[in-house]
């Protein structure tokens, strides 16, 4: 079972293996979160391997989960450590349902303590302007997708696997100005509305593309590589060429400081808040599980004008 893990399913003979995995994977309906588990466990059991010449994941014992736990912690962040041995946990809480262990190894194992740490911060006003107007290469062939791409990210707040998921036919036109439907984190499904001044921009793009004979229709993805390959007219972007397409924006804006796509998504929400939009529709927009997850992004509670201390009326009363 480890070996056909860590070939990527490659191994036929393998059946009732095969079989098993794929019971543990169907469970989740995002593609992301299936590739983020497969990695995880891969990981483990590339481990276990390595270290201690454990080729199956039921010989995992719970010795073998903390020198894991270990040596993930030389080189990651506690939250990611975390992460990794949630996702071994469920899977090995699946072979304990199957009959295969006797018992999760993980059970009770401590977890590496989080520090609290701030939310990415969003960028100011002042900043989305220099990265859409200073940080773009009119000149360059490239420059109708970047703007596109960076435009939508500022513009509704998605996250960068959502980005460059969406299809052509997800993108309508509505009397408001544009409705996209995307596939959110944890299969959900949303509906977005995509501003005019965003419209404008997306339809640029796709004017641009009709005039170099790339017409972007139906199952299409919406945003394709500049250089495709002859004969693909339907290549996903990939997440380096999208980091990429942020940092030469940031860099020629003169922006030193690390930006990200979840940038453009704190600087939406945290605007949004500023604006006045209410909490719960901001919190369903972007697709957040919780509305204390939106609440981390609210800069209005750290305002020193909106402090409770200035509303205590005794505090204020004149002597």
């Amino acid at each position: 079972m480890a070996e056909v893990l860590r070939n990527d399913f490659d191994i036929e003979e393998i059946s009732a293996s095969r079989m098993l995995l794929s019971e543990f994977f169907d469970n989740f309906n995002s593609e992301h979160t299936k590739q983020a588990y497969r990695r995880d466990i891969s990981g483990i059991l590339d481990f276990a391997a390595r270290s201690f010449s454990i080729n199956s994941p039921t010989d995992i014992k719970r010795f073998h989960v903390i020198q894991y736990k270990e040596y993930l912690l030389k080189d990651c962040a506690p939250k990611t450590v975390n992460r990794k041995l949630s996702s071994v946990s469920s899977f090995l809480s699946f072979l304990v349902e199957k009959g295969l262990m006797e018992s999760n190894p993980c059970t009770n194992i401590r977890r590496p303590r989080q520090s609290v740490k701030r939310e990415t911060e969003g960028l100011s006003d002042e900043e989305v302007g220099l990265i859409l107007t200073k940080g773009l290469d009119k000149a360059s062939g490239s420059y109708h997708l970047h703007r596109a791409i960076l435009v939508m990210f500022f513009a509704t707040g998605i996250r960068r696997s959502e980005l460059i998921g969406i299809k052509r036919s997800d993108y309508k036109k509505i009397k408001e100005g544009a409705s996209l439907s995307i596939l959110a984190k944890g299969g959900k499904f949303l509906t977005k509305l995509i501003p005019p001044q965003c419209v404008v921009v997306i339809d640029d793009y796709l004017d641009h593309m009709a005039s170099i004979d790339r017409v972007i229709t139906g199952d299409q993805y919406l945003f394709q590589p500049s250089k495709n390959p002859i004969g693909d007219n339907n290549k996903k972007m990939s997440t380096t060429s999208v980091r990429y397409i942020i940092s030469k924006a940031c860099k020629r804006a003169g922006i030193s400081k690390r930006i990200s796509a979840h940038s453009a998504r704190a600087s939406y929400i945290s605007a949004a808040l500023e604006g006045g939009a209410d909490m719960l529709h901001v919190s369903q927009d972007v697709g957040h599980s919780s509305v204390q997850t939106t609440e981390i992004y609210n800069k209005r509670r750290l305002s020193i004008e909106n402090s409770p201390s200035l509303k205590i009326k005794y505090l204020n009363s004149e002597e």
